[in-house]
């Protein structure tokens, strides 16, 4: 049984209503926050912080200290998967694509947020016209299990997980953008309910800020989880929902 009763679920957003800033501060959590980027299994961006989209606006954001940031990336994958496997898959990316999170310290010095304590690098799958099917949304929820086992133990506590609906852009190709947002929204919302359970506590006072841009032609994260929360019979507002967890 957990020691959690509910986690909350806040909809983030920048002064301009449009994304917030994904390495700066939160005025939603006091605490240190974890940002996560959605990144690449495709050869010459794979695992590293570079090239367009989110993953670009992480490598504007960390500037000259970027390939620092790259270099640290690489430890956490090669002890995930086998000393010296990222100069390998690097080179080859392996079929089917390696896709996970992983979490990787970030410095303020970088000109960060003061509370940006780290960054979870996660790939999602590249998705076809299916959207997120049954056999797929397994392994996106895994994505996100992934990165918040990596919080849960960190050494020092994390109040706040800034995520991205992994998989939205560029890699959910022709899917159609309602159902994959309530299935992808659905498969993060029981991907905190199984990691919080299994975190023995250690995601204690955990908040979810869900990176949101409320100005767009359709609002994914707010109707995504709108929807996902009403399956789930909880109420959500403007500001966000509380989720049970028990």
């Amino acid at each position: 049984m957990s020691r959690h009763t509910s986690i909350d679920f806040l909809f983030e957003s920048g002064p301009d209503n449009r994304y917030a800033d994904v390495l700066g501060d939160s005025a939603l959590v006091s605490g240190r926050i974890v940002t996560q980027n959605a990144g690449s299994s495709d050869l010459g961006l794979y695992y590293q912080v570079c090239g367009g989209g989110l993953n670009g606006r992480f490598e504007r954001g960390l500037g000259t200290g970027v390939d620092a940031v790259n270099a640290r990336l690489r430890k956490p994958y090669d002890a995930r998967f086998g000393a010296g496997r990222f100069d390998i898959d690097s080179l080859a990316p392996p079929s089917p694509p390696v896709l996970t999170s992983l979490l990787v310290p970030l410095d303020p010095a970088l000109g960060l947020g003061d509370r940006v304590a780290g960054m979870a690098y996660s790939v999602g799958p590249k998705l076809t016209r299916a959207g997120l099917t049954p056999g797929i949304v397994v392994e996106y929820m895994q994505i996100y299990v992934d990165a918040l086992t990596a919080i849960a133990l960190c050494p020092d506590p994390v109040d706040g997980f800034r995520i991205t609906m992994l998989s939205s852009g560029i890699y959910r190709g022709d899917a159609p953008i309602e159902p994959f947002a309530d299935a992808a929204a659905g498969a993060v919302i029981e991907a905190v309910r199984a990691a919080v359970r299994n975190s023995k506590g250690r995601l204690s006072g955990l908040t979810i800020l869900i990176n949101t841009d409320r100005e767009a032609i359709f609002p994914l994260e707010v109707d995504g989880f709108t929807h996902a929360a009403a399956a789930a019979g909880v109420k959500v507002d403007t500001r966000g929902f509380t989720l049970p967890i028990a």
